[in-house]
């Protein structure tokens, strides 16, 4: 208990204190969006996650009804899948 009440202690010492002199503002944080690399890592990131849907809804119906694979068999089966792909996909 007093090792548990001493790591608080120092956490109010050396840690809360910088919280009071960080602010956020607005304005510098909306201005980041005109730096490219940032627009460029958003929306790497929103079609790359939209793909995976696309392709979870696209195959999940195949491999549930035409192979007969539980919801088990699915996600096994879609994990490798993507795995394969990925591999193959970096092996440029």
């Amino acid at each position: 208990m007093a090792i548990t009440n001493a790591i608080a202690r120092c956490h109010q010492l050396f840690v809360l204190h910088l919280l009071y002199f960080i602010t956020a503002n607005l304005k510098k944080e909306l201005r980041n969006l005109k730096n490219r690399n940032v627009i460029m890592v958003i929306a790497i990131m929103v079609f790359g996650l939209s793909g995976i849907f696309t392709a979870y809804t696209f195959i999940e119906p195949m491999l549930r009804k035409i192979a007969g694979f539980d919801i088990t068999g699915v996600t096994i089966g879609l994990f490798f899948l993507f795995l394969i792909r990925l591999f193959k996909s970096n092996s440029v």
